[in-house]
């Protein structure tokens, strides 16, 4: 005769043989071979997109809201000295006089000006009694903020456009980034070029995506150097779209020699230039189509007036718990001949 084996025998540790079998019916009747749900103990967090150029940018640390950076230039012509005043050539000069012309310094000025930002949010306080991580939850989604800062803070250093009148509380309305700032840089080419060909482009002709991309990227090269860009840091900052295209080109070479579009391992390089996803380039903000960024990291400057910080406190008539980060920064092209872009309409 067969014994039944009852919940309350389970439940008491009793020994057992399992036999799988379907879920519980719909009348609730408790079956032995159905195992109850399980949970993880934390919530995982789903990160779609990461900083990338700012990653590899240079940072300053600035103590002042507005932080000016200074530079020389001094453009030496050797001269001959058979000019020099004097009955005879290099004879002593008379009350200094000469007929050579000096050569003087050339200063000019940047600066970096820091503007406030910030983000919030409110975890009620039922909800930290019924989840899953219980208190600790506060902690984690504080970090959760401040992480995913610095991914904003990038979208606004490459599309921000300043505005002086009408600035909405969009970040983007605050800040000038970088394509902003190449757009000026432009300008300035534009209306002196005439005069000095190798000055900075700032922006380059558009990509044309109904013709071959690897041509038009080394032309993209070829005025990157001719402006004297620094090509030993350089890389070339594109969409995970616009990697996609590029491989697609790369596996129609036949041979590495063939053309100057390889891979080494996993990453691509354009005459020895490396091709890098930047996750900023993907959802292009502001109005703005997609780019393609050239430059040296080095010369783009993040300026930060601290580090980023995060709070929270209690609030009684929300019942619930106010996290918030702040951060004040800029951005900054620091050397104009080592940044070009060049935009992407679509087809």
């Amino acid at each position: 005769m067969s014994t039944i084996i009852t919940k309350d025998d389970i439940v008491n540790g009793k020994p057992f043989v399992l036999k799988w079998d379907s879920n519980p019916g719909s009348q609730g009747a408790w079956n032995p071979a159905w195992k109850q749900q399980t949970e993880a103990e934390n919530f995982l967090e789903l990160v779609e997109n990461r900083p990338s150029i700012m990653n590899d940018a240079r940072f300053i640390t600035m103590d002042s809201i507005e932080y000016d950076i200074s530079y020389m230039r001094l453009d030496v012509d050797l001269q001959s000295m058979k000019q020099l005043s004097g009955a005879n050539a290099g004879a002593q000069l008379t009350d200094g006089y000469t007929d050579l012309d000096e050569t003087v310094p050339q200063f000019s000025r940047n600066s970096l000006v820091a503007e406030p930002f910030s983000a919030f949010t409110y975890t009620a306080k039922n909800f930290l009694i019924a989840n899953i991580e219980k208190a600790s939850f506060l902690p984690h989604i504080e970090q959760m903020l401040a992480e995913r800062v610095g991914y904003s803070a990038e979208q606004i250093s490459i599309y921000g456009i300043k505005k002086s009148t009408g600035a909405t509380k969009s970040g983007f309305d605050h800040i000038n980034g970088l394509l902003q700032q190449c757009a000026d840089i432009k300008t300035y080419y534009t209306a002196h070029s005439s005069d000095n060909p190798q000055l900075p482009m700032g922006e380059f002709t558009d990509i044309d995506l109904t013709k071959p991309l690897v041509p038009q990227l080394k032309k993209m090269l070829s005025q990157f150097a001719f402006q004297r860009g620094n090509r030993n840091g350089a890389k070339f900052y594109v969409s995970s779209i616009m990697e996609g295209r590029l491989m697609e080109e790369a596996d129609a070479r036949e041979t590495e020699e063939g053309d100057k579009i390889y891979f080494r391992g996993d990453q691509l390089f354009i005459w020895g230039v490396p091709v890098q996803v930047a996750d900023v380039l993907d959802v292009p903000k502001n109005s703005y189509n997609e780019h393609i960024i050239l430059a040296n990291p080095d010369s783009i400057v993040y300026g930060f007036l601290e580090d980023i910080t995060s709070e929270n406190s209690y609030e009684h008539e929300k019942k619930a718990y106010l996290s918030s980060v702040d951060v004040w920064f800029d951005v900054l092209i620091l050397y104009d001949k080592d940044v070009l872009v060049a935009e992407v309409p679509p087809i």
